[in-house]
């Protein structure tokens, strides 16, 4: 990403923190900016050019997570794509999703109850027909929720906003909802994927 957009998304997000915010929207915003801040630094060059989705989003996994096994993070690379392909979407904005969500932690639980590497809450969960404490599982959950949002919103940062915030507040605002978690989330993961996406 071009110097001037990268210091526009920290700029966005600093702002963000100085507004009027709760704790739990500060920690939220907080850990984004860590995680934008690691993909400031040079991306691993299979992310950047490889035409192959399962290879980079493998190598962005172990990445990302070096606590992965070269083995888990290229089952990781397949599942994103596969679900991906499965449900028609971007397995690179699949990726993205999964980067902020999880940091690609398939044990990650949030205090909401969120699960796994797409953060399925136990409700959207059952929604989709899948059990979120599977890998495969949640990441086909979390492409599924993503299509299904795409197809009654038609654009995908009010996908994204249904993806964070629920579809009722999207349709409630007409929009992506004024809740700055929310438009924190949206602009984070549109972000992370302009930066992975490039050259692929």
């Amino acid at each position: 990403m071009a110097a001037r957009g990268w210091e526009e998304a920290r700029a966005y997000f600093h702002e963000a923190l100085r507004r009027p915010h709760t704790i739990e929207e500060g920690r939220l915003a907080e850990a984004w900016l860590l995680r934008l801040d690691a993909l400031s630094a040079p991306v691993p060059a299979s992310v950047d050019r490889s035409f192959d989705a399962q290879e980079g989003i493998a190598t962005l996994a172990r990445w990302s997570n070096p606590r992965l096994t070269v083995g888990q993070a290229r089952w990781i690379g397949i599942a994103v794509e596969t679900a991906a392909r499965q449900q028609e979407i971007d397995p690179w904005l699949l990726a993205a999703l999964i980067y902020i969500e999880s940091r690609f932690n398939h044990q990650s639980i949030s205090r909401a109850g969120a699960l796994g590497l797409g953060q399925l809450m136990p409700g959207t969960a059952r929604a989709a027909g899948v059990d979120p404490a599977d890998p495969w599982q949640n990441v086909l959950g979390a492409a599924s929720v993503l299509r299904w949002n795409y197809r009654e919103f038609r654009t995908w940062p009010l996908a994204l906003a249904a993806y964070n915030a629920g579809s009722d507040a999207v349709r409630r605002y007409g929009g992506i909802p004024p809740y700055p978690e929310t438009q924190w989330y949206v602009r984070a993961v549109l972000w992370v994927h302009s930066q992975i996406r490039r050259g692929n």
